[in-house]
């Protein structure tokens, strides 16, 4: 698992690094005006809706499909899949057609602020993008199957396609016409469907337009992922809440908000769900083999882990954050308002990095053993504690407590996830990764006081890009010096594994 996780996180960089390109150039464009929160409501609205569904079959697919596999035969694994997909085919279609007709009703759903032209647009944007967006959900499952395969190379770049021709159509859509903005998301979302489809027959999967609704698997995948779609629909249901509330606080709230998000993202992207992606087919088979003490020792792993590359990154983060706008969007029409406007909810966001992360591993590790209740009834608490929090703090502090609200949300329902999990998994022990939580925060503080007094001096000697650089580096080296220090024994396993992909 450990070298794998670095293989995927190595390549979940470079597909992200093309994600990242795709909001630059969009912020160089569009900035924080209306036509950047139109194309970012309708985004919203196809990723929220197809994405959460694409997510929760994922989660109820893949134990379940590993159960095929070591119980049963080729034919069977072919025939649960067919009658998967052609399903969901009938099922999204059908969903957009009804969402085409009624786009109106689901615009004001996630942006009710919008009015007149604005409105107008995310309509027109949302009706093109969303046959193609829709096809996330078949892609989410085959990218499922390619990783019980054990190929986690193509999952992890399939949205290279996708981020490429958003960012040829954002370009042609500033020099010709707006509509072919939408028209990225049709082609991209087609294509990464496509490029799995095609190779799935690598692994002598041959599709049939079939359906065994008999199949007792079928069943109980679409009873585990309704568990899974309310759970997970409860992170959409924050965001649309922050986006709508963002709409009404100020003009360019919801982009400002959504690029912070987008950073927030990034980092777990890379890292997160890197090694849960991982992480889950291991899991899952060891649910199966009713192997606790691998399951656990994984789980462990992942934990530890995340933890020690996730909490520098929100420290730094929290420091730099006006700097990090600056570097990244801080051009052409992406002006000082936006920048100001986006680097508060970044620094509140950073808060909750760590919590988040924990959660999704959490989440896998309770879907391995088709326990899609508890994390159901832990996200929705979440919405409980967030909503209450985004009305209270957005009135205090705009935007900026929007973001803040979710990170207090993540914290306080990471904190009772994990008790919940204690409680049902006994043998497993918390202690080693609180000392290691707790060591790495230590390392991080003294790294942060360090870069920090480091960009006071070097701001004035370099250009800003330079300076970032040499802060950054200074920040890797004291940061893997404190950690050496106060001997976590974890970091040697990452940097063994690290040189292993060089040698």
């Amino acid at each position: 698992m450990k070298k794998i996780a670095i293989l995927v996180i190595f390549l979940t960089l470079i597909a992200k690094f093309f994600g990242f390109a795709r909001d630059l150039t969009l912020s160089y464009f569009y900035g924080t005006s209306y036509i950047s929160d139109a194309y970012i409501i309708s985004l919203t609205i196809c990723v929220s809706i197809f994405g959460i569904i694409g997510k929760s079959v994922k989660s109820s697919f893949i134990p379940l499909y590993k159960e095929i596999e070591i119980k049963s035969n080729l034919k069977n694994e072919n025939i649960f899949l067919n009658s998967v997909l052609n399903i969901m085919l009938v099922f999204v279609l059908l969903l957009s057609v009804v969402c085409i007709i009624f786009m109106e009703e689901v615009v004001f759903i996630f942006a009710s602020g919008f009015k007149g032209e604005v409105l107008d647009m995310t309509i027109l944007f949302t009706r093109i993008a969303i046959i193609g967006m829709s096809l996330t959900v078949l892609m989410n499952i085959l990218s499922g199957f390619f990783q019980i395969k054990g190929n986690h190379t193509l999952p992890a770049l399939i949205s290279l396609p996708l981020n490429i021709l958003i960012v040829i159509m954002i370009v042609l859509s500033s020099k010709y016409s707006l509509i072919f903005l939408p028209v990225g998301l049709l082609l991209g979302g087609t294509v990464q469907f496509l490029i799995l489809f095609f190779y799935s027959k690598k692994y002598s999967f041959h599709y049939k337009p079939y359906i065994n609704f008999k199949n007792k698997s079928i069943r109980k995948l679409f009873r585990n992922a309704l568990s899974v779609f309310i759970g997970t629909s409860s992170h959409q249901i924050n965001l649309i809440v922050d986006r709508t509330l963002a709409s009404q606080i100020i003009e360019g709230g919801i982009s400002a908000l959504s690029y912070a998000n987008r950073l927030n993202s990034f980092v777990q992207s890379i890292f997160v769900l890197s090694i849960s992606t991982v992480m889950y087919p291991l899991l899952s088979q060891a649910a199966v083999e009713n192997n606790r003490k691998q399951f656990n020792h994984t789980l462990e792993y992942a934990l530890s882990a995340i933890a020690i590359m996730i909490i520098p990154v929100s420290v730094f983060t929290m420091i730099f954050s006006e700097e990090i706008i600056t570097l990244l969007f801080g051009r052409g029409d992406f002006d000082d308002r936006s920048i100001y406007l986006t680097a508060g909810p970044l620094f509140y966001y950073s808060l909750g990095m760590l919590a988040l992360a924990y959660k999704e591993v959490l989440n896998q590790a309770f879907y391995a053993y088709n326990n899609t209740r508890t994390p159901m009834y832990n996200s929705l608490l979440g919405v409980s504690i967030n909503i209450p929090l985004n009305f209270i703090l957005s009135s205090i502090m705009g935007i900026n407590g929007l973001a803040l609200a979710t990170s207090i949300s993540a914290v306080i329902t990471t904190i009772l996830f994990i008790i919940s999990y204690k409680k049902k998994n006994k043998n497993f022990s918390f202690k080693n990764n609180i000392i290691i939580i707790l060591k790495t925060l230590v390392a991080s503080i003294l790294m942060g006081i360090i870069v920090y007094y480091s960009h006071v001096i070097f701001i004035d000697l370099f250009t800003s890009w330079f300076s970032f650089i040499l802060i950054l580096i200074i920040g890797i080296i004291t940061y893997i010096g404190c950690l050496v220090l106060l001997k976590v024994r974890e970091l040697n396993s990452l940097f063994n594994i690290f040189l292993s992909k060089f040698k």
